[in-house]
């Protein structure tokens, strides 16, 4: 194991969350921020930039956040609430993957929805250690968000967004994720 593959663990995240003075704040009457800013570099952007938009989209438009899982695995599970009712899911699979050999994949199962077809957007990348290349040739080979990458040149996105659609059945909806993926699954 290595040290990106211990770093990126959903366990690791939920054990680091309980070390901050997040407590401390509230008891003043202050906001707890968790902020990640090393996005780029001179000329390019980094790939942690991809988990920022995919953040960001995750939780626009919601007002209330509950992790659905209990940080004992490398599996996330989050559920965006609106108004007081489920608005989004959102899956994060952990795993490290190399880009060598066979990929991991991991089925995320929620129960108590109401059936029908949903929606969602996919983050991916060849593997847990993709770099963006500066010189942008490839969109194979750098992560994506539902078939979308942001260019060096001006951070435009490019390429064509592409939702998936997934049936709920009998209240369930079961959906698999490659190591190092994530989904945002609009109910």
């Amino acid at each position: 194991m290595n040290d990106l593959d211990v770093e990126m663990s959903h366990q690791r995240t939920v054990e680091d969350l309980n070390l901050l003075p997040i407590s401390t704040a509230r008891s003043v009457g202050r906001p707890y921020i968790i902020a990640f800013f090393n996005w780029w570099r001179s000329d390019q952007l980094n790939a942690n930039f991809y988990g920022a938009y995919f953040g960001a989209l995750a939780t626009a438009g919601g007002d209330h956040i509950m992790a659905s899982d209990n940080g004992s695995d490398r599996y996330a599970q989050y559920i965006i609430y609106r108004k007081g009712k489920p608005f989004k899911l959102i899956f994060v699979n952990t795993d490290y993957y190399s880009g060598i050999g066979s990929r991991s994949t991991t089925s995320f199962t929620v129960t108590g929805l109401r059936n029908g077809a949903v929606k969602a957007l996919r983050m991916t990348g060849p593997s847990s250690e993709t770099i963006v290349p500066l010189t942008q040739t490839n969109p194979d080979l750098e992560p994506s968000i539902a078939g979308q990458y942001f260019s060096n040149q001006n951070c435009d996105l490019k390429g064509v967004q592409r939702f998936e659609t997934f049936n709920v059945k009998k209240g369930k909806l079961v959906t698999d994720l490659k190591a190092s993926e994530a989904l945002i699954v609009y109910l």
